[in-house]
């Protein structure tokens, strides 16, 4: 096998786990490829896995704190973001408001398995186990010690709410947004907006809601 830009040498693992990876994929042929020629391939995601985004500063903040990251993450370090692969559907589930879960109609740029170095998106450490999936409570309690970590230090983060657009450290999914291959993301309102528009949390809404922003006590949708 060809080696790949950043890369070590690979172990049958990793072969295995590119195999997987790559039949995510209708050409897995195209996605060997891909990572031959720039040592990342860009998968679909909501198939086999989803993927939550976490900004840097929250990973690392967590990791200083002795947290235990579990499986491997992909890091771009060009946007500072880390990329935790989790089981598909997770994205119907998913709560935590400083992480953004992706799924179906989003693509990833997903790094060959023995890229653990820059330059580019790599894994933050050798991917040993296919699937190298992480659980979705195991990434929500990553990104809560970075959060904790950051306030007790004084730099709390923050999020912009959608109805009053001022930043707040508390912030409520209110809601998704759609935008194809771009990845979407979340609508967040402060605790007082939350309040006023008597907003519903995304996790309380209907089954067969499409994340459109609802408010009690009707489960009505928002204009």
């Amino acid at each position: 096998m060809t080696a790949h830009n950043g890369a070590g040498r690979h172990t049958r693992h990793q072969d295995d786990t590119a195999d997987w990876l790559a039949h995510i994929s209708d050409a897995p042929a195209q996605v060997h490829a891909e990572w031959t020629e720039r040592g990342v391939a860009v998968l679909p995601l909501g198939r086999r896995f989803d993927a939550v985004r976490v900004a840097g500063v929250l990973v690392r903040a967590a990791l200083a704190t002795n947290a235990v990251a579990g499986r491997p993450l992909i890091l771009d370090p060009h946007s500072d973001v880390y990329y935790a692969l989790v089981p598909p559907q997770t994205t119907e589930t998913w709560t935590c408001a400083f992480g953004i879960c992706l799924g179906r109609g989003a693509w990833l740029g997903v790094p060959h398995p023995d890229r653990i170095g820059a330059p580019g998106p790599h894994w933050t450490s050798p991917v040993r186990e296919e699937p190298p999936l992480c659980t979705a409570p195991g990434v929500r309690a990553l990104i809560e010690r970075g959060r904790h970590a950051i306030e007790r230090a004084g730099a709390v983060p923050r999020e912009r709410c959608a109805w009053c657009k001022r930043d707040t450290g508390t912030p409520v999914i209110a809601g998704i947004i759609h935008s194809g291959s771009v990845g979407g993301g979340h609508i967040h309102a402060c605790p007082d907006c939350t309040a006023t528009y008597r907003l519903l949390p995304l996790a309380e809404h209907l089954a067969d809601s499409d994340g459109a922003p609802r408010c009690r006590p009707v489960n009505e949708r928002l204009p």
